[in-house]
């Protein structure tokens, strides 16, 4: 039978859930909230001003020989790790393609939507409700999963989606300024419209 200390420290997941705000498809960047220090679906708490260095690896639902990614930046607060993670766009081998693929695509359309930490626990105390509460801990990899543990744990933007607004938005500007120099240019009078070089 497993002691409290020794489950501890086999516990290794905390899981959050992604929420998409934009994406790029040419970077292929996400932007997520990696943990908060809310009580997960298993009653455990990670705080999270935990120990780690960057890049963490981004891995397909806690496959180590699995990876997909990068986390590129991590940035702790009181309230969570806002994370900025990228799965590159590669073309061979076709298995590493098709998984990384399949990860960018999974995450694009909102089919994986959680987030979840792969962690080592170092300063740990146990609560009242079962749970743990891990206080310093080191950050070995993080996940894209499809259910977590951590509901505040999200993927909270793809940039893809808001570069293409930009660029929509521009392009009707520039038309509408176009439209309104053409329309401003017939109604002037053939003197001044001889004196302008366009």
């Amino acid at each position: 039978m497993n002691t409290l200390k020794e489950l501890a420290e086999k516990t290794d997941f905390v899981h959050s859930v992604i929420t998409i705000k934009e994406i790029s498809d040419e970077k292929r960047e996400f932007f997520g909230i990696a943990t908060t220090p809310a009580t997960d679906r298993m009653n455990d708490i990670v705080d999270p001003m935990g120990v780690y260095t960057l890049p963490v690896s981004l891995l397909w639902h806690h496959r180590r020989f699995e990876p997909v990614g990068i986390v590129l930046t991590a940035k702790a607060t009181k309230n969570g790790i806002e994370i900025k993670g990228s799965i590159p766009m590669i073309e061979k081998p076709a298995a590493l393609a098709a998984r990384l693929e399949e990860a960018w695509q999974s995450i694009k359309h909102k089919l994986v939507r959680g987030l979840s930490i792969g962690f080592r626990p170092i300063e740990y105390s146990f609560l009242d409700n079962g749970g743990i509460h891990f206080h310093k801990w080191e950050w070995l990899e993080l996940s894209l999963v499809t259910i977590a543990a951590n509901a505040e744990a999200t993927i909270t933007s793809i940039k893809v989606w808001q570069i293409a607004l930009i660029c929509i938005v521009m392009n009707q500007i520039v038309v509408l300024q176009l439209r309104l120099c053409r329309s401003w240019y017939r109604s002037a009078t053939p003197e001044f419209r001889r004196t302008q070089r366009f």
